[in-house]
């Protein structure tokens, strides 16, 4: 599985170009960090934004509390938004199960089958 990060500062970077060179020659699976990236990966997971507002506001009432920066714990991430591609899927031969698509929050793709 290859797996893509956003392709920020890449000079000449055209999402529509790369999406069709993918399509056209896929081969293996790829995965991706970003939302933004699925239209040319199988799936994605991504952070979701309100969780890191939620750990910051949290954060910032116990410092008021009296709690030192230094005690607060880093945290990691237990939410994200699970992307799939339903073009990419059917190009490589993926079926991906009820539950998944179920808990998809976006399924690229599932326009052009509803039409």
């Amino acid at each position: 599985m290859l797996f893509i990060a956003a392709p920020e500062g890449i000079k000449g970077w055209n999402l529509k170009e790369a999406q069709q060179f993918i399509l056209d020659h896929i081969r293996i699976p790829i995965g991706t960090e970003s939302d933004r990236n699925i239209p040319l990966a199988l799936l994605g997971i991504s952070q979701v934004p309100e969780e890191q507002g939620e750990y910051a506001a949290w954060a910032a009432l116990e410092i008021l509390k009296g709690v030192k920066p230094s005690q607060i714990p880093i945290a990691k991430n237990k939410k994200g938004n699970l992307y799939l591609n339903l073009k990419i899927a059917e190009k490589l031969g993926v079926v991906f199960t009820p539950s998944m698509l179920r808990n998809a929050k976006i399924i690229y793709g599932m326009e052009e089958k509803a039409k």
